[in-house]
């Protein structure tokens, strides 16, 4: 087509900048940037001491008490090559989704056991409500824009744009 020769051109230096590791660049440092601020932002809005009452409101993040599940996130990294490309960011303590939506925890036979402000605890059946944090944290980073911000940054520093 006469007269996007120039436009052409820019958007194939582009797709070959993102083959060449932009993209994947951009998914790891979003994935990163996400996982920043689920740690240090929405999984410490209130804490309370271990076997204490304390737990954070119903609907809102889980209270932190020893750290184990900001601490369990983990980052699965984009490879380079492609035009485009996905990093998985998550925690991995065993009661994350639990935590995140809710339910309930049955033991049988037997009895499930701790020990907490009210002396020892022994229950059959527990129900834990949800306590979302995965897409509020996601919802912060949009928001901001510090997830938009994070790729783009990584994107120019990883093709030199």
């Amino acid at each position: 087509m006469a007269g996007f020769g120039d436009a052409e051109a820019a958007l194939e230096r582009f797709a070959a900048s993102a083959r060449a590791g932009g993209a994947a660049a951009a998914a790891n440092a979003m994935a990163g940037r996400f996982v920043d601020h689920e740690q240090k932002v929405t999984l410490n809005r209130s804490t309370h001491a271990r076997g204490s009452r304390g737990a954070a409101p119903r609907g809102s993040p889980p209270a932190r008490v020893s750290g184990w599940l900001a601490a369990s996130f983990q980052i699965d990294r984009a490879a380079p090559g492609g035009d485009s490309a996905s990093a998985l960011a998550g925690p991995t303590a065993i009661y994350s989704r639990l935590q995140e939506l809710g339910g309930g925890i049955t033991k049988d036979p037997g009895f499930m056991h701790w020990v907490d402000y009210g002396g020892p605890q022994y229950r059959h059946f527990v129900y834990v409500g949800p306590h979302p944090y995965m897409r509020p944290g996601v919802e912060a980073v949009i928001a901001d824009g510090s997830l938009r911000a994070a790729a783009a940054e990584a994107f120019a520093a990883a093709t030199g744009q």
